[in-house]
């Protein structure tokens, strides 16, 4: 009965993994300028970026360094090609959302760090976008 109980739950464990990396989708974009997400400073250049329904990581492709954040979907909108968006509040700039000209955008949660300088920001943050493939 153990042996079953083993194997049925080794089975469920590898279905479950399959179904998470089916939904998985994988980006590259070229940044150009240097960007925080979470609370990781990131360099400008190329990146992978991996987004699933609840996390996204980028990966410099030179570097290797990256960071990961927790995102949630966004309010869709009408999007012809993928794309990084970011705010940009003076010299700060972080990752904000993930477009998807074929899914749901992601949106990434806010940080503290972002939202004091937000808050010493005056006026609205400027948006830059960068196109992924």
């Amino acid at each position: 009965m153990k042996k079953i109980s083993a194997t049925l739950f080794v089975l469920v464990v590898i279905l479950a993994l399959a179904g998470t990396a089916s939904a998985q989708s994988t980006l590259k974009a070229n940044i150009p300028f240097d960007f925080t997400v979470g609370d990781k400073h990131l360099e400008k250049g190329e990146y992978i970026v991996r987004l699933d329904s609840s996390v996204v990581q980028l990966s410099h492709v030179v570097k290797g360094s990256g960071a990961m954040s927790l995102v949630h979907a966004a309010t869709p909108e009408q999007q012809r090609q993928d794309a990084l968006v970011f705010r940009r509040y003076g010299d700060a700039i972080f990752l904000w959302k993930i477009l998807r000209a074929d899914g749901t955008p992601r949106e990434l949660v806010q940080t503290r760090s972002e939202i004091e300088i937000a808050k010493k920001y005056q006026g609205s943050p400027r948006i830059e976008t960068a196109a992924a493939k």
